[in-house]
């Protein structure tokens, strides 16, 4: 660090910050000559300072000093306010690997983006990027200087050869300037799990939401409308304009098209998320090509325009077909759930008289039996929220149904029934509780052969893909019961296994590919508004926690399987938050 100078003078006493074996250097003015100084910290008895070169220097303690000047005669002045000394700590450097934010997966053809930094609040030295795979890779050593480094690097699986199996792990260490050696930090390190495509797609579709495929080409369409709604223009206004500006027009509409049917074509994979995606992909990439074959030949009028609006009308289809799917998933595992009960309810029905054991598994039961009522309810309310917005879009016919399924499950109540049903076992009846409960389940075996017409398939694909994307889109969609852990509703109420992934918990490792997998992982809708309470945060501090390394690594690290993977800026600003925890901000 430079020196720091400060003025003692007129009633004024300056504070300074010393890091440890700091010094402090005294350079007096008098209206005489000067011997030494008296120097006395916290009120202890002073000691003699003889100055040399009319400078005396002392070590930097913490604490309030005052001075006391001896003229060279011997004779001393009055005691004078001199400084407020505080200890500055020099805090361990900040290594982190930013990209990937998370721990990922990729297929062997895949580019993955490295991108690491590391600071310090007085001065980096040295930062060592340590790289582990299947290929040598040695630690890479730089010396650095200033506060701050930042490292960026595309990595192009294909061109190392990777294989299925293979993991590249990469890690940085960071080292400051600190006179003992220096203080360093480790990142955390982050791991490329490399696995086929079947595996990446399986993934994936673990977290897939109803509305990914829109997600995903839902821009592409929007512009492709966009294009169709330019060419429609010049169309109509062709007559009107000059041969050159036309050719223009034309050619920079030409160019647009083949651009994004460029852009579908690089979502091909050899084996799509979904088998819906071969259809998808060609059809957009089609239209968009013959709108530009058109506008190069200035053939506007063979073409109907009207792809565009086909494909976002058709991806809201699909959103809410996943929608449906799910909900019919769930009614499914609901009744799956009231067989389970009922088998086991009429198992304890049997005896002729119950002893504790049979006591407690029966109160057991009627408490499993009350959340399956409440969530049928839910379910109700579920089918009707999405009946509404159906019909709000103008699919009627499938509206009805759905406002038909949830009026059965009311009419005349089944979760009436089943709450029936869980009093009846919390009062030790077990013969009534096993009926109420046989006869639940029959009120929604019944409904599920009626569920079947509400999945209606696509013109422009085979059946199987379309049950294909269905299965996988709507797996995310529908209501649980909380709270239950990783399995959810199958596992709670005995018959094991996962419901359809609906309350499984978000992945902890990221997937790279064609997919937007900040979009397609979850619903991010309050991301701007997070990032902006975050760096509002960190712009004020707070309270300085007793654990700061503590609560850090429970933030980067410890509930990762628990939720959403934080982006690169998010991590940064939580690490600045931190950062200004530790030095005891407000």
């Amino acid at each position: 660090l430079a020196d720091e100078s400060q003025r003692a003078a007129g009633g004024r006493t300056p504070t300074l910050a010393a890091l440890p074996g700091a010094r402090l250097r005294l350079l007096p003015q008098a209206n005489r000559a000067l011997a030494a100084l008296w120097l006395a910290r916290d009120g202890a008895p002073p000691q003699r300072v003889a100055l040399a070169g009319g400078a005396a220097e002392v070590a930097a303690e913490p604490g309030t000093w005052s001075a006391l000047p001896e003229a060279a005669d011997g004779v001393r002045g009055e005691a004078l306010a001199l400084a407020v000394v505080n200890r500055r700590e020099d805090r361990p450097p900040r290594a982190l690997v930013l990209q990937p934010p998370c721990d990922a997966y990729a297929t062997p053809l895949m580019r993955i983006p490295f991108a690491a930094e590391a600071d310090d609040d007085l001065g980096l030295a040295e930062v060592v990027r340590r790289r582990a795979c299947g290929l040598p890779a040695p630690d890479l050593a730089e010396a650095v200087s200033g506060l701050r480094w930042r490292w960026e690097q595309t990595l192009d699986l294909g061109a190392l050869g990777v294989r299925p199996g293979e993991v590249l792990v990469l890690a940085l260490a960071a080292r400051d300037r600190h006179p003992d050696g220096g203080q360093t930090a480790e990142s955390e390190p982050r791991t490329i799990t490399v696995v086929d495509d079947e595996t990446y797609n399986r993934e994936l579709r673990r977290r897939l939401p109803p509305d990914a495929l829109k997600r995903k080409y839902g821009e592409l369409a929007r512009r492709l409308r966009e294009l169709e709604e330019s060419a429609k223009a010049l169309r109509e206004a062709q007559a009107r304009l000059p041969k050159d500006e036309l050719d223009r027009r034309l050619g920079e509409l030409a160019a647009a098209a083949q651009a994004l049917a460029g852009q579908v074509k690089k979502l091909r994979r050899e084996k799509p998320l979904l088998g819906l995606e071969r259809d998808l992909q060609r059809e957009m990439e089609e239209a968009a090509a013959a709108l530009a074959a058109a506008a190069e030949r200035d053939r506007l009028d063979e073409l109907g325009l009207e792809d565009g609006v086909f494909w976002e009308q058709e991806l809201q289809r699909l959103a809410d077909l996943a929608r449906t799917q799910g909900l019919l998933q769930r009614l499914a595992l609901l009744a799956d759930a009231e067989q389970n009960l009922t088998t086991r309810l009429e198992e304890l029905a049997g005896h002729r008289r119950l002893g504790d054991a049979e006591r407690v598994r029966l109160r057991e039961l009627a408490e499993q039996q009350q959340q399956l009522a409440e969530t049928l309810d839910a379910w109700q309310q579920a089918a009707r929220e999405l009946a509404q917005r159906l019909r709000s879009r103008g699919d009627i016919e499938r509206a009805e149904d759905l406002d038909l399924l949830a009026n059965e499950l009311g009419q005349p109540g089944v979760a009436e029934l089943a709450r029936r049903a869980a009093a009846a076992a919390r009062s030790g009846d077990a013969r009534e509780a096993a009926r109420l409960s046989g006869e639940v389940r029959e009120r929604l075996l019944a409904l599920l052969p009626r569920t079947r017409r509400l999945c209606q398939g696509l013109g422009w694909c085979d059946g199987a893909t379309l049950s294909d994307a269905l299965n996988s889109l709507g797996s995310r969609f529908g209501i649980g019961l909380g709270g239950m852990g990783m399995a959810g509703l199958g596992a709670f109420l005995g018959y094991g296994g996962d419901d359809a992934g609906a309350s499984m918990a978000g992945a902890s490792f990221d997937l790279y590919g064609p997919e937007n997998l900040g979009d397609l992982g979850s619903d991010h809708g309050d991301d701007d508004q997070r990032l902006q309470r975050l760096r509002a945060l960190a712009a004020q501090g707070g309270p300085a926690p007793r654990a700061t390394d503590a609560a850090r690594s429970a933030v980067r690290g410890g509930a990762a399987d628990q939720r959403v993977p934080l982006g690169a800026e998010e991590r940064r600003t939580v690490g600045d938050y931190f950062r200004k925890l530790g030095e005891g901000g407000r």
